[in-house]
């Protein structure tokens, strides 16, 4: 007997990212849209809707020290307001390809363990994404990126590819 574990998901995301001497600061809000359930797109009542929005400030280090750390935290239809924490370290491949390696934690939720399937501290994730530019034309690419993120948490694993369109 095999469950159907697939779960649909939007994300759409804005940032603004300004450059200081010792790396640069991004300040992130991303909406995310869960479509499961037949919950309609523009509904976001608290508590049921099918948005749940978070705020997020993440740093990359300069060239000479390229760590990169983010936080996160759910502001909006999540009562225990998770949190997320993660760690990185980029490394540059051949034929301009890059790849990062990192690993994330939740300090857990009393209120919404359900979120993140946890009520105390836990690593989500554990893994690595390669990336590379997809050049259409010379003066259009599209960066795309494939990830392999294993959870120790929920002792599963999970592969995920996607896109990048700017504006």
């Amino acid at each position: 007997d095999v469950e159907n574990t697939l779960q649909s998901e939007i994300d759409l995301y804005a940032s603004y990212t300004f450059s200081t001497s010792g790396g640069d600061i991004a300040i992130l809000f991303t909406d995310y849209y869960f479509p499961d359930g037949n919950i309609r797109l523009g509904d976001f009542d608290d508590g049921t809707g099918a948005h749940t929005l978070e705020l997020g400030v993440s740093y990359a280090g300069p060239e000479s020290f390229p760590i990169a750390l983010s936080v996160y935290m759910n502001v909006y239809n999540d009562p225990g307001n998770n949190a997320y924490v993660e760690l990185g370290y980029p490394v540059s491949l051949p034929d301009d390809y890059s790849m990062s390696q990192f690993v994330g934690a939740t300090p857990g939720s009393d209120e919404n363990p359900a979120y993140y399937d946890t009520e105390k501290f836990g690593f989500l994730n554990v893994g690595f994404s390669v990336s590379k530019d997809i050049v259409l034309t010379d003066s259009f690419s599209i960066p795309a990126f494939i990830s392999f993120i294993s959870n120790p948490t929920t002792d599963k694993a999970h592969l995920v590819a996607g896109f990048s369109i700017g504006m």
